[in-house]
């Protein structure tokens, strides 16, 4: 049954609780963050937006390798520059927000777990949420998925703490609110749809509208708005198309149209979310069962509801695009994370001495289990031969002159600019008609061209580029190897051969010009 209040227990054991959450899971998530080069192009991408941002002092329009890049907000972009103003461009400090927010989230589904249900139930939780693959996984990944997935978890379970418990409505409720707020800012308007059509099912299943008297929505979305429009008017005055790029193109076409990539099947999610919630998916039928027999029971109804009609909806409505990613599906981990540990936590208060010795070992060996794995895993990734030219930097220092320009041919090696703290140039087929309906980096940097011309200057063609190899400009080229002999025999001279490494090849255009 969930408590109305925190009377039953101290204040002490819930800061006692909280910090050593925080600190288990800081060390847990802090374990190899640095150890191992970006991984292209969501890590490279997203950080080389906050490092030009750092470097031209411009914190109102993205941009990637100069070019406009309005794809999403703005908010990780400044902690990511905060991030790297403090400690430096360096895959630890790239790394540190993510990690950060992966304690958050194990922080939050302690504290409603706590609030909705009992101590046990907040630990417990916080354990799963802790030890599943896809969740450790993300908190060690850059990119805006696990960050948007707590902000709109935040959301709803300060919503779901306001209406079900006794005290501090309205201090909840505005929580709620600031979460929304900064989950808009994060990756847009699934900010505020998922709370919009949780809450809303939630409240048309139970025929409680009445609720919404009770919810300050004036309040709320004053407070988003304070929150989201100083950002989106500046970004608006300072690139006119930024509203039909950013809405309907981005948040729209997305999600309805076939143009985009990673075409999947309606059915793409259910793996993902068993395998990503292991071991632990053992035990989530029998969870999922325990909250649907709540539902029967007057008091539980309104938290059982709440806790299954999150996550399939959201589950429901990722299923619906062709176009997937893997993370999208984050935010229904906390809930579940939070059903599980429910049902564990009812196991583990058996009255039964031996069941009760039974459960305890087996949650603990499950996780501890998991713990090693995930972290071995991450201890492993230096090993992972994945492409980067990290490996490439000692060569290029060393060849490069004031006069040097750095040339990334019909590839984007988007770490690049990162590691090499400049920008620089990338050819490809710009005219070509067929870019407009692929998905890829060349149709991703187009829409920003077109909002500012002058970004041209880092965008070469075939015809340019060969002029400028055949003059006295020195050239460095990163190219995939697969593109090597015909590059050799379109050059129609020397090609001066580097370094190779992992399907990457270094030329230059410098032999024999000295």
């Amino acid at each position: 049954m969930p408590t109305t209040n925190m009377s039953f227990t101290s204040r002490k054991t819930w800061f006692g609780d909280a910090f050593i959450i925080f600190v288990v899971a800081s060390i847990v998530m802090a374990l190899f963050l640095g150890s191992h080069a970006l991984i292209t192009p969501d890590e490279a991408r997203y950080t080389e937006v906050a490092r030009e941002m750092l470097s031209f002092h411009n914190y109102i329009t993205p941009m990637v390798n100069g070019v406009v890049f309005l794809d999403k907000p703005i908010l990780f972009y400044w902690l990511q520059a905060l991030s790297m103003k403090l400690f430096g461009v360096n895959e630890w400090a790239i790394r540190l927000w993510p990690a950060l927010f992966g304690v958050f989230g194990v922080l939050g589904v302690y504290l409603a777990g706590r609030k909705l249900y009992d101590r046990t139930t907040g630990w417990l939780s916080a354990l799963v949420l802790l030890t599943s693959p896809l969740y450790f996984g993300a908190a060690h990944y850059v990119n805006m998925d696990l960050e948007v997935a707590i902000w709109v978890s935040g959301a709803l379970f300060s919503y779901l703490i306001a209406m079900t418990t006794a005290s501090y409505r309205r201090r909840w409720l505005i929580v709620a609110y600031v979460f929304a707020g900064l989950a808009i800012l994060t990756k847009g308007l699934l900010g505020l749809a998922f709370p919009m059509m949780i809450i809303g099912a939630w409240l048309l299943v139970q025929g409680r509208w009445r609720l919404l008297r009770d919810m300050s929505i004036p309040l709320g979305f004053l407070i988003i708005a304070l929150i989201v429009l100083p950002w989106f008017i500046l970004v608006q005055r300072a690139n006119p198309d930024f509203f039909h790029y950013f809405f309907v193109v981005q948040q729209f076409s997305r999600f309805l149209t076939q143009q985009f990539n990673n075409v999947m099947p309606v059915w793409f999610y259910l793996p993902i979310i068993l395998v990503g919630l292991l071991p632990w998916t053992l035990f989530l039928p029998q969870a999922v069962m325990q909250q649907i027999r709540k539902i029967k029971v007057a008091e539980e109804r309104g938290v059982s509801l709440f806790l299954l009609l999150w996550p399939l909806l959201i589950f429901i409505f990722f299923s619906i695009p062709s176009s997937k990613i893997v993370g999208y599906i984050l935010p229904v981990i906390p809930p579940l994370a939070l059903v599980i540990g429910h049902y564990l936590a009812q196991q583990w208060q058996r009255v039964d001495t031996t069941e009760f010795l039974t459960t305890r070992k087996k949650v603990l060996s499950l996780a501890g289990l998991s713990l090693v794995l995930l972290v071995s895993a991450t201890a492993m990734m230096p090993r992972v031969s994945l492409p980067s030219i990290k490996p490439f930097l000692p060569t290029i220092t060393a060849q490069r002159t004031p006069q040097t320009k750095i040339v990334s041919y019909q590839h984007f090696y988007q770490d690049a600019p990162l590691y090499l703290q400049q920008r620089i140039i990338l050819v490809a087929n710009w005219d070509d008609p067929a870019l407009q309906k692929a998905d890829d980096w060349r149709r991703e940097l187009l829409p920003g061209v077109e909002q500012n011309p002058a970004s041209r200057q880092w965008m070469w063609n075939e015809t340019q580029f060969w002029q400028q190899w055949h003059s006295t400009t020195p050239l460095l080229v990163l190219l995939p190897k697969s593109r090597l002999s015909a590059f050799k025999e379109r050059a129609q001279s020397a090609v001066e051969v580097l370094q190779q490494k992992d399907r990457i090849v270094l030329v230059s255009n410098v032999l024999g010009k000295n």
